[in-house]
């Protein structure tokens, strides 16, 4: 069992932001906000940042995993898509943090995720107003060759079912 003072059995993480109307995807587009070690700080930097989580883009990276899914540490891999609405999305995002962190995410260690990152979905409005309509959260994983079905990442909140998880090589995605 693990301290909460106890390293993180997956090493060090570092957190980052993005910008949701930034259009570039590069490590300059991408604000390192802090490196994590210890459950403790996970938890510390959620409860800092508050409301913030619901208003941009934040991708817990393994270190030293960029969060591009084009570079050449990631693109062998894929993530596993879960949508999440206003209500429950920062919710999910922070169970999958942790769980990924304490390496208990996914079915089978083997299966190694590198990286979690939500993304708010701007809905525009008739009014020419725009408001979230929901959240993406994105579990990344090392290796789609071997692990790329979605029943493989573990349910880790009560509001989810089977049917809400997708899978997607990074390999399919366009530049």
């Amino acid at each position: 069992m693990v301290s909460i003072e106890s390293p993180l059995p997956t090493g060090t993480w570092t957190l980052y932001y993005h910008a949701p109307k930034e259009k570039r995807w590069s490590m300059d587009t991408f604000k390192p906000i802090m490196k994590i070690t210890t459950l403790k700080e996970t938890l510390s930097v959620f409860r800092e940042m508050g409301d913030k989580l619901n208003r941009g883009m934040y991708f817990f990276m393994r270190d030293p995993a960029p969060p591009l899914w084009e570079n050449y540490q990631n693109i062998r891999g894929g993530s596993y898509s879960v949508r999440g609405g206003a209500d429950t999305a920062i919710e999910i995002y922070k169970h999958y943090v942790i769980s990924s962190m304490l390496n208990m995410s996914v079915q089978t260690t083997e299966d190694t995720i590198v990286g979690i990152s939500v993304s708010p979905k701007i809905m525009s409005n008739a009014n020419n107003g725009s408001k979230i309509g929901f959240y993406v959260i994105k579990i990344w994983n090392k290796d789609s060759s071997k692990f790329n079905q979605p029943s493989n990442l573990k349910l880790v909140h009560p509001k989810l079912v089977p049917s809400d998880i997708m899978y997607t090589p990074h390999t399919d995605k366009k530049m």
